[in-house]
């Protein structure tokens, strides 16, 4: 292999299957959603003018 240091070389012997493009592309299905629990409102919020009941 030209102009592939040794380490690499070697990581290229023993793993072979890195450099070979991946056949068997199955589509995923499994619709997964991750959502992340907060307490309290955001640390930063847009700007927004007061309701009336509010302001008096």
């Amino acid at each position: 292999m030209p102009d592939v240091p040794v380490g690499f070389q070697t990581l290229i012997a023993r793993f072979p299957e890195l450099t070979k493009p991946i056949e068997d592309l199955t589509l995923v299905t499994d619709r997964c959603a991750h959502y992340i629990i907060t307490k309290g409102p955001p640390v930063t919020a847009r700007p927004r003018r007061l309701a009336p009941d509010k302001l008096a």
